[in-house]
């Protein structure tokens, strides 16, 4: 199976997500897992595939954003405005054709479904 995880936020949210795909790897699955490009050498460092969601020009856009800063509005502005969009465009160059279907999508935002399906990519 081919599964993507990804997550945003610092090291405290990165290591759960990554002994999971460890886990995953370690049953016989193909995992990509999806970060902050400054996890890369964590995340190769495990035999991970690696794919950063944000370059360092798309993570200081969101970051300067005020309402990524507000206690109620924080998560639904990094989906809309960085995880999503990133998402949607990093996931097809990943997974194209028929063999390269993607099977499992494991996230901490709880829309996983959601993103997929607005990702259109089978």
């Amino acid at each position: 199976m081919k599964i993507f995880v990804t997550t945003i936020g610092s090291r405290g949210d990165v290591n759960p997500f990554l002994l999971l795909a460890l886990k995953i790897k370690s049953a016989g699955h193909d995992v990509v897992f999806c970060a902050s490009e400054n996890f890369r050498n964590l995340i190769e460092g495990q035999g991970i595939r690696f794919l950063p969601h944000f370059n360092q020009q798309e993570y200081e856009a969101v970051a300067h954003d005020p309402d990524v800063w507000h206690y109620r509005k924080a998560v639904p502005t990094l989906l809309k405005k960085g995880l999503l969009p990133a998402i949607r465009k990093k996931i097809p160059s990943h997974y194209t054709g028929a063999q390269q279907r993607l099977s499992g999508y494991c996230s901490p935002d709880g829309a996983g479904g959601k993103t997929c399906r607005r990702i259109h990519w089978e």
